[in-house]
Parts: C-alpha cells; sequence; structure tokens
C-alpha cells in the first residue's frame, strides 16, 4: 500500500483552537504516503504561522497562503497542486482515526473503486461524545454508479459529504467545487464526480470524527442559506428526470430536505416568505408521499396536516422542537 499517495486537503480559517488537534491526527495516519495540503484561506488569526509550523516539522506537509475565498475556493486550490494517486479531504476542526485512510486506500486497491468511503461519527463538541450515523454498509461492499447516485440523491451525512471518502485522482482531474452550490457544495460535488465513476467500496465503519461545535459554518444560525439543499434536490429532480428509478429517489431527498427547511422557517420565524413555495413543493409529489410505501408514516401525517390544516401543522413542528430543545 505504501507506493500509493494520498493528497489531503485540509481548507484552514479561524480555527486555531483546533488545528493543531485536525492536523495531528492526519500525520499520524498509519498510511504513511501522503501529501497534506494546508490552505490558508486567509484566516485572520494564528492559523497561518500554525501552518507554516507544521509544514517545518513534517516535510509531507505543504502550505498554501491565499486571499479569503469560502470553503470551495480553499478545497479547489488545494486540487489544484495535488499530485496523489488519491485525492481526501478533512475539514480543520475535525479528526480523523488513525487507520481511516488506511482502511479506504486498502479497500480501494482491493475493489479497483473510484471513491472508498467509511463512516462518520458525529461529536458534540467533544470525541466520543455522540454518535455514528448512517452505517449502511457494516461489511465492506461495492456498489456501483447508479446505486451510488440514487443513494446520493436521497441525502444523508455518509452519502453527501466529501470528507469521509478519497476519490481516484484520475476521476476528479476536471472536477471542482462551486461557490453557487452554496453550503450543499458537498452532494453537488459528488454528483459531478459521479459522471465520472464505475463504483464506490463502502465500509462504513465510523473513522471521520465531524465535531459540532458551537458557532461553526454548517451550525449558524437559521437563514436563506438553507434553501440550498432545496435548491440542489431540485437539480436532482430536473437532472434525472428520464430515469424513473432515480428519480424515484430524488423525490423522496427533496421530500426530506424541504420538510427539514420548512420546520427551520416555522421554529426560527425567518424566511417567512419562502413558506409558500417549500409547502407547494410538497403537495406537488402528494400523490407519491401519501400512496408509496417507502416513505415513513411521519412523512404522510405530516404531508396531511399541511395540506389541510397548515396552522395546526405549524404547532405541532414549533411543540416538537420545543420538546427536543
Amino acid at each position: 500500500m505504501g507506493e500509493l499517495k494520498i493528497s489531503v486537503i485540509v481548507p484552514v480559517y479561524k480555527v486555531e483552537e483546533y488545528l493543531d488537534r485536525c492536523v495531528k491526527s492526519i500525520v499520524e495516519q498509519t498510511h504513511k504516503n501522503l501529501e497534506i495540503i494546508l490552505v490558508d484561506d486567509g484566516s485572520p488569526d494564528n492559523c497561518p504561522a500554525m501552518c507554516d509550523e507544521w509544514a517545518e516539522r513534517d516535510n509531507r506537509i505543504k502550505v498554501i497562503h491565499k486571499e479569503n475565498g469560502g470553503l470551495c475556493s480553499a478545497r479547489n486550490a488545494g486540487m489544484d497542486i495535488a499530485t496523489g494517486d488519491f485525492i481526501g479531504f478533512v475539514d480543520s476542526d475535525d479528526v480523523i482515526d488513525c487507520d481511516m485512510y488506511q482502511l479506504l486506500i486498502e479497500n480501494a486497491v482491493s475493489s479497483g473503486a473510484d471513491i472508498s468511503r467509511c463512516g462518520i461519527f458525529i461529536d458534540e463538541g467533544n470525541l466520543g461524545i455522540g454518535t455514528s450515523v448512517d452505517c449502511e454498509y457494516l461489511e465492506k461492499t461495492v456498489i456501483d454508479r447508479r446505486t451510488f447516485i440514487k443513494f446520493l440523491v436521497q441525502g444523508g451525512h455518509v452519502r453527501g459529504v466529501v470528507w469521509n471518502k478519497i476519490y481516484r485522482a484520475s476521476i476528479v482531474s476536471n472536477v471542482r467545487f462551486d461557490i453557487n452550490d452554496g453550503i450543499s457544495e458537498d452532494i453537488m460535488f459528488n454528483d459531478r464526480v459521479s459522471d465520472h465513476i464505475n463504483t464506490c467500496v463502502c465500509m462504513d465503519e465510523p473513522k471521520y470524527h465531524y465535531i459540532r461545535r458551537l458557532g461553526a459554518l454548517t451550525g449558524s444560525k437559521f437563514g436563506y442559506g438553507a434553501f440550498s439543499i432545496v435548491r440542489a434536490m431540485k437539480s436532482f429532480l430536473e437532472k434525472y428526470k428520464d430515469d424513473p428509478e432515480i428519480y424515484d429517489s430524488a423525490v423522496r431527498g427533496y421530500a426530506t430536505a424541504a420538510f427539514t427547511v420548512l420546520s427551520g422557517v416555522i421554529t426560527e420565524q425567518k424566511c417567512l416568505d419562502r413558506y409558500d413555495e417549500l409547502r407547494n413543493g410538497l403537495l406537488g409529489f402528494k400523490k407519491q408521499i401519501l400512496f408509496e410505501k417507502r416513505y415513513p408514516f411521519k412523512y404522510k401525517f405530516k404531508l396531511l396536516l399541511l395540506w389541510f390544516c397548515p396552522k395546526l401543522y405549524n404547532k405541532v413542528i414549533k411543540t416538537v422542537r420545543e420538546r427536543k430543545g
């Protein structure tokens, strides 16, 4: 395995409290043939100096200093200089288990897959306190392109994010992140990548620790940015409208995204001008949601309430959220 190199791209911005922990977890990987690219995205704190210090300590580390351009820009800058056989991504406030890349590369090589993925552990602020998510494949399983796309358009952390995966460099050589995708940049990147793959190997043992922290980008307050996932799901509906099997999965993904964002609108009392758009979008799929067995009862119940008694629906959503909170 040692001859195959993985380029690990780490965007860095205002994470000086977490950066050392993150880089240490990458440096200590049991798979040693790594190219670690730290992309200082114009960070105003001590991160630029910390990146340079890490580069002095480990010759596998390269540092890019650039003007602030956001997550997509930082990842793309790293991809532009990457020389590895595979490409991976780690967010600079997260941590990975020491054998994550060894597992991913061994599975990729043994199966010949274009993408290799592991599971995710969501840590609630501290390492080891949280839960693993979306564990579909506990044993090594190779899925074809169509299955990869079907799962992708349905949504879910393990399916949609980039940081629990490595990608064969040849299949992403002409694929980049798009700032116009908003906070759905990962799932849209994976969709573009899917146009070039044959297979993905999955083994969902959780090896990536996503640290859910207060003030992080994905944990920021609800706003119009949340609608990017609905927009992404709409793009899947359009892209796969002539493929009934994948389209059905895309409808499920759209429903999940729309219900989630609508709950945010109701509970946060923000973006209320988009309420009717979400309600009408969901009602446009009432036939599928109400009559197809693959939709859970809670979707059917919520849709009926939203259809006939929207005021009661709003009240129920608020009550449920308050109890959870």
